[in-house]
């Protein structure tokens, strides 16, 4: 059972609105000219159309907006970044040669109802596809046919109650935890069952941070008719989980980052000291043209600012990327900061 611990303030996260960074002269971009013959605008567009003031639009540089958009970017879920757990829905990594085979012509500008002869192609490698799922899953028949999401979801809960149906086995109910997507109770409704929530905790007992790797085991329960309710029934979880969780020894993990760090030569000691300093590992050390290459993990509470630190130690020569890595447990003397505070 771990904890995860929260992500540091960072500056992109509270990125201003471009209302807020406009300064009246900036300049986006400026239009060539036509190299015809201008008419006046009021020949072009009746006055109801025309704007009379656009004081109110931003004013901004190129470079203005596109850092903008790019911050605004990073505030986004990205299965690049990491995982994005929304079990059918579309958020899963794909390899980028799948992305590239899927946006062929011949893929991509396929219309539904084109004639049969027009999409062979696309046919048999479905046919391929299946035959190929078929082999590896064991089961008689596949079909494509549903797409991803809320519709797949539905044809599988119907899949799922017409087997339980065909060997008698019929079912009222079905558990879905309070931190599944939208359509999963949607989808078992339609489908005709009764959907039952799964309360989640909300924070760890060691740190108040969220929970994940738990796994709970019910051996025993009693019930009394009048007494009982389904909100006793969440209070007794609760208070059992918290107290199970006190039991269980639960640690803090913090996400860790790979960081790959180009620098001259004469520099490679100190940023190699600069780094243990900041509780990374370096993982190797190489060369690439004229500078030297070190990779290194290192936590990402530690690496907010590194830049300045960088640049302040190799005369501004060296540069940096980082990317999420892993997560690791938090050494017990950050635990105990953290706790304490």
């Amino acid at each position: 059972m771990t904890e995860h611990r929260a992500l540091p303030e960072v500056a992109w996260r509270n990125e201003p609105l471009l209302f807020e960074r406009s300064r009246p002269g900036r300049i986006g971009v400026e239009l060539p000219a036509v190299g015809v013959d201008e008419e006046p605008l009021e020949e072009l567009l009746p006055e109801e159309l025309r704007r009379a003031d656009l004081s109110h639009l931003p004013e901004l540089s190129e470079v203005d907006v596109v850092r903008h958009f790019t911050r605004i970017s990073r505030k986004n879920y990205s299965v690049d970044l990491g995982a994005y757990p929304l079990g059918s829905c579309t958020m899963k990594h794909n390899p980028r040669i799948n992305e590239q085979m899927a946006r062929l012509p011949g893929f991509a500008e396929t219309h539904p109802m084109q004639p049969a002869s027009t999409v062979q192609g696309n046919l048999e490698l479905m046919w391929n596809l299946e035959r190929a799922l078929i082999e590896l899953t064991g089961m008689a028949r596949v079909s494509l046919q549903p797409a991803a999401g809320a519709q797949g979801e539905f044809a599988g809960m119907l899949m799922v109650r017409k087997a339980l149906d065909a060997r008698g086995d019929s079912r009222r109910y079905v558990l879905i935890p309070d931190s599944a997507h939208g359509t999963n109770p949607a989808s078992a409704r339609f489908a005709g069952y009764e959907v039952k929530e799964l309360v989640s905790a909300e924070s760890g007992e060691l740190a108040g941070y969220p929970v994940v790797d738990l796994r709970v085991r019910i051996l025993d329960g009693q019930a009394h008719e009048v007494d009982s309710s389904e909100r006793s029934f969440k209070i007794a979880a609760s208070m059992a989980l918290r107290e199970a969780m006190q039991k269980a020894g639960p640690v803090l993990l913090e996400p860790f980052m790979s960081v790959e760090i180009v620098t001259p030569d004469d520099f490679v000691g100190a940023v190699q000291g600069d780094l243990n300093a900041h509780r990374a590992s370096i993982t190797g050390i190489g060369s690439r043209s004229n500078a030297q290459v070190i990779t290194a993990t290192a936590p990402l509470s530690q690496m907010f600012g590194y830049v300045n630190a960088l640049r302040s130690m190799t005369q501004g020569r060296a540069s940096y990327t980082m990317q999420f890595s892993h997560y690791e447990t938090v050494p017990e003397s950050v635990v105990n900061q953290i706790v304490g505070r």
